[in-house]
């Protein structure tokens, strides 16, 4: 991930504090294509993401 900060905030600690949080991940064309389709045309939730969801909203509501 990359953040961009406004000129005034940058420095060379936060230069570095950003290289340290930056990940690459490499993946072949095969994955890229995979990884890509999901993205467009995710499969279908499961039982259990509809109840982790429920269980959140009713945990951020009683908040």
């Amino acid at each position: 991930m990359t953040v961009m900060m406004p000129k005034e905030l940058s420095c060379s600690a936060c230069h570095l504090n950003e290289m340290a949080e930056t990940s690459v991940i490499r993946l072949s064309l095969e994955d890229q294509q995979r990884f890509v389709d999901l993205l467009l045309d995710p499969p279908p939730l499961t039982p259990a993401i509809h109840r982790a969801a429920q269980a959140h909203a009713e945990l951020i509501q009683d908040a």
